[in-house]
C-alpha cells in the first residue's frame, strides 16, 4: 500500500495539472522530436554533401532538396510553438523553453527565405545550363551618372557554380567601337540630337 501511493504520489507530480500545461507539455516533446529529427537530417545532408565530389550548384540544389523535406516538420514545430501558453511552463524551465519557442519562427522563416531565392541562385550560378556575364568596371574619376566612366569590361562565363572563362579585352571598351555598322533609327523624341 505504502509503495502504491508513494509511485501515485510521483505520478501526480510529473503529471501536468491543468489542460494548459498538459497541452504546453504534449507541444513541447513535438517541437523537441520534430527539431531533433531536422537537425539529425540536416547534419547528415550536409556531411554527405561535404564529402561529395558534386558541381557547387549540385550540392545547392541537394541542399534546396533537403530543406523542402524537412520544412513541414518545422512548420508543424511553429504551430505547436504558438499553442503553448508560456505561463504554464515549468517556472524553472520556461527560461530556456521561450528561447527555444521564440528561435523556432526565425528558422523556419530563414528556411522559406533560403528556399525562396535558391532557384535563382540556381540560375545565376548556371545550373542548368552555362550563363556568360557583362561585368562593367567604372573609373570613378571620371564621374558619370552612373558613377563613373566606363572603360573596362569582362566577360564571365559560369558553369554549375564555376567560372569557366573570364576574357578581359586589353583595349576595353574601345576594342568594341565601331562594330556596329547597322544604322538604327532612334526612336521619335530623340531624332532632333540624332
Amino acid at each position: 500500500q505504502a509503495t502504491v501511493n508513494t509511485a501515485i504520489s510521483a505520478l501526480i507530480k510529473v503529471i501536468p495539472s491543468t489542460s494548459k500545461e498538459y497541452t504546453a507539455a504534449q507541444n513541447s516533446i513535438i517541437i523537441g522530436k520534430n527539431l531533433t529529427s531536422v537537425g539529425a537530417e540536416l547534419s547528415a545532408a550536409i556531411n554527405a554533401i561535404n564529402t561529395s565530389d558534386a558541381k557547387t550548384t549540385e550540392k545547392l540544389a541537394q541542399v534546396k532538396e533537403v530543406l523542402t523535406s524537412l520544412e513541414p516538420q518545422i512548420a508543424e514545430a511553429v504551430k505547436k510553438a504558438g499553442e503553448i501558453d508560456r505561463n504554464a511552463l515549468p517556472p524553472e524551465y520556461a527560461e530556456k523553453i521561450s528561447m527555444v519557442l521564440d528561435t523556432v519562427p526565425l528558422i523556419h522563416e530563414n528556411i522559406k527565405e533560403l528556399l525562396s531565392v535558391s532557384d535563382a541562385l540556381l540560375s545565376i550560378l548556371g545550373h542548368n545550363r552555362t550563363q556568360r556575364y557583362l561585368v562593367m568596371f567604372q573609373n570613378n574619376n571620371e564621374l558619370r551618372p552612373t558613377g563613373g566612366f566606363m572603360g573596362s569590361y569582362a566577360l564571365l562565363d559560369i558553369d554549375r557554380g564555376e567560372i569557366k572563362k573570364i576574357d578581359i579585352p586589353g583595349g576595353g571598351t574601345y576594342d568594341v567601337q565601331g562594330q556596329l555598322t547597322e544604322y538604327i533609327k532612334p526612336p521619335r523624341p530623340m531624332r532632333v540630337i540624332a
